[in-house]
């Protein structure tokens, strides 16, 4: 059984290390192993380091391409992938001790086509554990899984079958620059017949403010904003696969309307130019993704999807946080 990880970096020489060390001191646990990283043509001393790297150990397979995007390096990463197994990592996160340990044990002779975990936050100033609460004991169909997650899709917390994979022919939305791992994620789970939950903190999430999401440049937002919109559109189309009224629909549908009102957020807290918000919001309603029809248990964001679906009272909100 073998395990593919999978690395893509961008001017990550201050952390690439730490991130690749922290799998090496495991390989004891897990001695069938590669790790694939994709070096999307940093401008710092990554290259340097990923070659040292890839001189120590045979196992570590560096690939620099030219700076296109994150999805289009795990794209390639995972045309090369050999293993059983992929476990896609951030280069400025690190995994926990004895992970590969628990992750080996957890899938060896089962039918189990996701692993699922939690993951630690890590701030400048705290640790705070994020453990799902998934039932342990049993294995359920990757709709189940949606229909239970809390629309956090990411990818480092879970180990995918590679067989799965390609059978649902997931592949990263290229030039998108966010949510990317949710549409993969949708892509995987909605193919997935065997998702399995392990309730342990096996990942280290480095949150950094400087990171691409938290960028605030106006051309940026547009760029972000545009991301989302061929994301919530690729979303539409998977929905869409399914019978009207089906559960596979309604479980893709609370998903997608999650995120829509999650980009309806930004939209406001971000500032984004009034014309822009107009011509988003003109085109969310042409095509029925507004109004937003979710249940909502927390009042205050009842009362944000009420007023993005009456439409003046979201533009008065905007305009207040102008």
């Amino acid at each position: 059984m073998k395990l593919s990880v999978i690395i893509p970096v961008y001017n990550a020489q201050n952390t690439i290390e730490k991130c690749v060390e922290s799998i090496v001191l495991q390989k004891s646990n897990w001695s069938d192993i590669e790790i694939i990283i994709c070096n999307d043509g940093s401008t710092d001393n990554s290259q340097e380091v990923l070659n040292a790297l890839s001189s120590q150990y045979n196992w570590v397979i560096v690939a620099h391409l030219e700076k296109k995007g994150v999805s289009e390096a795990r794209n390639y990463a995972l045309s090369k992938v050999t293993g059983d197994y992929v476990w896609f990592i951030d280069s400025d996160d690190y995994v926990s001790i004895d992970s590969l340990n628990l992750i080996y044990k957890s899938l060896y002779n089962s039918q189990i086509e996701v692993l699922h975990f939690g993951y630690l936050e890590e701030t400048a100033v705290s640790f705070e554990k994020k453990l799902p609460k998934y039932n342990a004991n049993i294995q359920i169909d990757g709709f189940e899984f949606l229909e239970k997650n809390d629309g956090r899709l990411y990818l480092w917390n879970n180990i995918y079958k590679h067989s799965l994979l390609l059978e649902s022919k997931a592949k990263f939305q290229e030039s998108v620059n966010i949510l990317e791992d949710a549409f993969f994620n949708l892509v995987v789970f909605s193919n997935a017949k065997h998702v399995a939950y392990l309730p342990e903190t096996l990942y280290t999430y480095c949150y950094n403010p400087n990171s691409i999401s938290k960028n605030r440049n106006l051309d940026h937002l547009l760029k972000l904003g545009n991301s989302s919109k061929i994301i919530h559109f690729c979303i539409k189309k998977l929905r869409d696969s399914y019978n009207p009224g089906s559960r596979e629909f309604s479980i893709i549908q609370d998903k997608l309307m999650h995120s829509v009102l999650g980009f309806f957020y930004s939209l406001m807290v971000q500032k984004y130019p009034k014309e822009y918000v107009i011509s988003i919001y003109k085109l969310y309603s042409s095509e029925y993704l507004i109004p937003i029809k979710k249940k909502q248990n927390n009042l205050k964001i009842a009362f944000f999807q009420i007023c993005v679906n009456l439409k003046f009272p979201f533009l008065m909100l905007c305009k207040w946080y102008n």
